[in-house]
């Protein structure tokens, strides 16, 4: 009896670890084969609806995962080469990535995929650096985004500067005139693969399914917190890739991709 009853509790907290850790995107579940032909990468900052564009993605048909922190390898902090780079195998395990990892590496996915799509999610100035003073510190600890298996903080640091939990209103502000203005001058010589979207401000699936040359759909563009995402739909979605996997193994679809 006490055996089981250990056993039950043991299966328990693994179970809730496994949780955690997919939630948090420590572990995960890429899809099977196959993929999209053109992969999209959302490049725009924290706070101007890359969690919605997740979403969004999933309905248009691209497998799409938000926030995949090993989709680039970070410099730790005290290291002197402070640029990330693309970790390939991970690029190519979803068709489409959202928020901030591929924002940091958007020159070097354009370099890679030459037929992916490029989606800026934009937002007023004023208003996101509003939202980053209040977001960055509340939300996020040092403790917490340095920690080893996390890379975090050095997600943060390639994109928002050595001592972003420091910044100020106006610091906040030239960040994001800056990025944008950099995600535009590069994709200047490139036409059609950029995406200017501001869901914030109303846009969202005629201009999306346009760009992306696929049909739109009905309904309102979805607005989700991105709690409700990762630990609800996203979470959902890798635990039904394992099944998935099963079927594609026990089927033969490796011998045909």
């Amino acid at each position: 009896m006490l055996l089981t009853i250990v056993s039950v509790v043991l299966l328990l907290l693994i179970g809730r670890v496994l949780y955690m850790a997919i939630g948090a995107g420590v572990i995960v579940i890429a899809p099977p084969p196959p993929r999209k032909k053109i992969k999209v990468f959302s490049i725009g900052l924290s706070r101007t609806g890359t969690t919605s564009m997740t979403v969004a993605l999933d309905r248009l048909g691209w497998k799409t995962y938000h926030a995949l922190i090993h989709l680039a390898k970070y410099p730790l902090l005290g290291e002197t080469d402070k640029q990330a780079r693309v970790v390939k195998r991970w690029a190519e395990a979803f068709d489409a990535f959202t928020d901030i990892p591929p924002s940091t590496v958007y020159r070097e996915l354009a370099e890679l995929y030459p037929d992916a799509r490029f989606v800026l999610t934009t937002r007023d100035p004023d208003a996101w650096a509003k939202s980053m003073v209040s977001f960055a510190p509340k939300t996020l600890s040092k403790s917490v985004v340095e920690k080893p298996f996390f890379h975090t903080g050095g997600l943060f640091r390639a994109l928002y500067g050595e001592n972003w939990l420091e910044n100020s209103f106006d610091d906040w502000r030239q960040i994001y005139i800056d990025y944008e203005q950099g995600v535009q001058q590069f994709f200047a010589g490139k036409p059609g693969r950029l995406l200017e979207l501001n869901v914030t401000g109303g846009e969202g699936w005629q201009e999306l399914a346009e760009f992306l040359g696929v049909e739109s759909v009905s309904g309102s563009f979805p607005h989700v917190d991105v709690m409700d995402l990762t630990f609800g739909k996203q979470l959902r979605t890798q635990l039904s890739y394992i099944p998935a996997w099963l079927i594609y193994i026990l089927t033969g679809g490796w011998l045909r991709h």
